[in-house]
């Protein structure tokens, strides 16, 4: 009677083993989306490590420069842009003409171009230029400085803007104030 009493405990101890009970440690994690567009004076430009709830922010809005009548490329400064956006990003630039409106009503219009170096960090990049020559042939549509569709880790660009074409000299025109505004746009996408 014995050996079946230590038999049987031996079953029951036993089949207590088969059943179990499992434990899960989910793991998760978060990454800012980061899209951020500088212009500065300087070639070099360190983004702050600022989380935001806007994806998008624009750490210089503006940077003024005295256009010189010249035809050959004066540098104005640099754009810098910063992404990790997984739907990817475009970046462009458009601009309104060099214009002056305060005499007699009309409006005169100074011819410029600008131009944005090529980036070494994309394959077969090449310099993008906006031009305002107050004719028909002027660039309507933004231009396309960066586009990935495709969404990319964080990718930091940095690429020089310059000025040129401003012809004539102070006496070619009226006097009067003359503005035009270039604008650089990231747009997430």
């Amino acid at each position: 009677m014995k050996k079946t009493i230590a038999i049987l405990l031996v079953l029951v101890i036993g089949m207590v083993g088969v059943f179990a009970a499992d434990a899960t440690l989910n793991l998760t994690t978060s990454i800012d989306k980061v899209n951020r567009i500088a212009i500065t004076l300087g070639s070099s430009y360190a983004f702050p490590t600022l989380s935001t709830e806007e994806p998008v922010v624009s750490e210089t809005v503006i940077l003024d420069h005295a256009v010189t009548f010249s035809t050959s490329a004066v540098d104005v400064g640099y754009i810098h842009y910063k992404t990790n956006n997984p739907n990817g990003v475009t970046v462009s630039m458009d601009g309104t003409y060099l214009e002056n409106t305060e005499a007699t009503g009309e409006t005169y219009r100074i011819p410029y171009q600008i131009t944005v170096a090529a980036s070494s960090k994309v394959d077969g990049d090449t310099a993008k230029n906006l031009i305002r020559l107050n004719t028909e042939s002027d660039t309507t549509a933004p231009i396309v400085l960066f586009s990935d569709d495709d969404g990319t880790e964080m990718f930091t660009d940095s690429r020089k803007i310059q000025i040129s074409g401003v012809s004539g000299n102070a006496e070619s025109y009226p006097a009067g104030q003359y503005e035009a505004i270039v604008t650089f746009s990231l747009t997430a996408i």
